[in-house]
């Protein structure tokens, strides 16, 4: 029980979620079966098990498993136990991949409460409830507390582990989302550096995760019209991903997907289609069949096609009708992505 869930744990951090997600889901057999169903470790089995399944984008699972750890942990250590920030805040990046912004904030308020602390801490283990705090502020728009609170997190990551540690690197990787998320792509590039450059300095060169920034940073190139510097690092990124043995994971599907839309962009839609083919490829054999990237990758391959063949052939309706109909499952919160949808059905249409 303890190797493999200890192989899994390193695996998950080494970032392949899908050799990790085995690992741990056998360590939570084993420890179910021989250390039986109230054992405090296969708590935290469960939670390790329910990050790896949020990497592979199986949000279902994930929250069964972090259910149970939460349950479990609150039996046997009591409803207000320091160590319940673990599960609390992995609840909440959950609700924050679903969009479920205020369930993430009530969450991460919670960790921090079961940790005895304030938003204004130097306690180190508060520092991912608090990057949470400040990604649901984002999800939420209200930019200027997701500022402070980010503010907060880099000088509290800074001051407990260092400016060129890893967990910085995150930090700052979150920071300009949220940057980005507020209209202000300088500031948001200036975070994807920095935390590009502590990745540089600290991993060795062939690192799947240096992967992650040139994602970012391709992102604000497309957006920015910059099309040959953004092909230049999704490229790298993409090398970097494929080239070892993680090529099935959900940040390898997300380049493909990224690809797609530059390439189509680029007026290339036969070179697009075999990134969006690889995209859906990739979720469909790992993660949950409603995923948002799912259905963007589905709405961009009948886009591709749509622009290969000048209509909208019966396959490109189906495909977007897909996208659509997930999209819609999940309500309001996906919004935008379902007018974007039905606009395209809808001039297609005429």
């Amino acid at each position: 029980v303890y190797a493999l869930g200890n192989l899994g744990l390193a695996l998950l951090t080494s970032d392949d979620a899908p050799e990790a997600t085995r690992q741990l889901r056998a360590a939570f057999v084993a420890a179910e079966a021989s250390l039986g169903p109230k054992h405090p470790h296969l708590a935290l089995l469960a939670i390790n098990l329910g990050t790896g399944l949020i990497s592979l984008h199986k949000f279902g699972e994930a929250a069964s498993y972090f259910e149970r750890a939460l349950a479990l942990q609150t039996e046997l250590l009591g409803p207000d136990a320091p160590d319940l920030h673990y599960v609390l805040t992995a609840i909440g990046d959950l609700a924050l991949d679903q969009r479920r912004c205020s369930d993430a904030e009530t969450s991460y308020q919670r960790a921090l409460q079961v940790l005895g602390v304030g938003e204004q801490t130097d306690n180190p283990a508060a520092l991912q409830p608090l990057v949470g705090l400040a990604r649901a502020a984002s999800c939420q728009e209200n930019f200027a507390v997701a500022r402070k609170r980010f503010e907060r997190a880099l000088a509290l990551a800074t001051h407990s582990f260092g400016a060129d540690e890893l967990r910085t690197a995150e930090v700052a990787d979150r920071h300009g989302d949220m940057l980005l998320r507020a209209g202000e792509p300088d500031a948001a590039m200036a975070q994807y550096r920095r935390a590009l450059e502590i990745r540089k300095a600290r991993l060795p060169a062939g690192s799947p995760v240096l992967a992650e920034s040139q994602r970012r940073i391709a992102e604000l190139h497309r957006r920015a019209g910059r099309y040959p510097d953004a092909a230049a690092l999704l490229t790298q990124a993409q090398a970097l991903r494929e080239g070892g043995p993680m090529v099935e994971s959900a940040e390898a599907a997300l380049l493909r997907l990224r690809l797609g839309d530059l390439t189509l962009e680029r007026g290339d839609p036969a070179g697009a289609r075999t990134h969006y083919e690889r995209a859906i490829a990739i979720y469909t054999a790992i993660s949950d069949s409603d995923i948002l990237e799912l259905a963007m990758a589905r709405f961009g391959l009948a886009r591709a096609l749509s622009a290969a063949s000048g209509g909208l052939a019966p396959a490109a309706r189906e495909l977007a009708e897909q996208a659509l109909a997930a999209l819609t499952h999940h309500g309001p919160a996906y919004a935008p992505e379902q007018k974007a949808v039905r606009a395209w059905l809808s001039a297609r249409a005429r």
